[in-house]
């Protein structure tokens, strides 16, 4: 209830207001943006650096990167399909019934 007299005698004396509680209020509102701004600068150099050892950490290395032919496959023997109207009949089966 304080409050509300203190303001009221202010508007009815027409007196002008602590300037001491103004400053104060300024010097708030710059500290705590000042600070945020410090935080988004902080939180942005830390992903830059998690990123940097993310990417470094998954380059190949300068060691032996020498890589082993692939084994050849076995021989295979692929029949193929001979068309005979509709039907599909793989050679193998044409020429062992021919023989």
């Amino acid at each position: 209830m304080h409050d509300v007299r203190e303001v009221f005698e202010m508007v009815t004396k027409q007196t002008e207001p602590d300037l001491d509680s103004w400053k104060k209020q300024e010097d708030r509102q710059r500290s705590r943006s000042r600070n945020r701004r410090v935080g988004a600068i902080v939180v942005a150099t830390a992903a830059a650096i998690a990123i940097g050892v993310f990417v470094l950490g998954t380059r190949s290395g300068g060691g032996d990167t020498s890589v082993s032919p692939a084994p050849t496959p076995p021989a295979v023997r692929i029949a193929r399909p001979m068309y005979m109207g509709w039907v599909v009949v793989p050679l193998n089966v044409i020429s062992s019934a021919i023989r």
